[in-house]
């Protein structure tokens, strides 16, 4: 059976070397930051004198073209029921949308599919105006090409 001192011995060399190697740790921490503190500057210093090209921050996005967020079978497909359903009308997007026949994109899309058509040259846009003087009216181009 062991006593109570008989454990206080065995553990006080352990809490010893602990106490050791946590003195080691505040110390090697309070180098590092004095370290950190003088390398501070000196970087500064390097990316004014010789900048790292590879460290440039990045530019402003690419704006992409309404053609670029559709895909190219449903644009065809959307062009096939636009010379279905529009030919010789004027096409607009709240005209499609009340379409419930028109299923290849969400409404929030046919901006785009109508852009990206126009943009291929198989519907022309014929003007602008409605209520409020925004809406497109596109007409489609008879001998174009999808």
């Amino acid at each position: 059976m062991t006593t109570p001192q008989v454990i206080q011995d065995l553990v006080a060399p352990l809490r010893q070397e602990l106490e050791k190697i946590d003195a080691q740790i505040r110390q090697t921490e309070d180098d590092l930051k004095a370290l950190r503190e003088l390398r501070q500057p000196i970087v500064r210093m390097l990316n004014v004198a010789d900048p790292d090209p590879s460290k440039k921050k990045p530019g402003p996005k690419k704006t992409t073209k309404p053609g670029d967020r559709v895909a190219a079978d449903t644009l065809d497909a959307a062009y096939a029921w636009l010379v279905a359903n529009f030919d010789g009308q004027d096409i607009t997007a709240a005209a499609i949308k009340a379409d419930p026949s028109f299923t290849f994109v969400g409404p929030p899309r046919i901006n785009d599919v109508l852009a990206a058509l126009a943009d291929r040259g198989v519907i022309r846009l014929d003007h602008v105006g409605g209520t409020r003087g925004r809406q497109k009216f596109y007409k489609v181009v008879r001998d174009a090409q999808s």
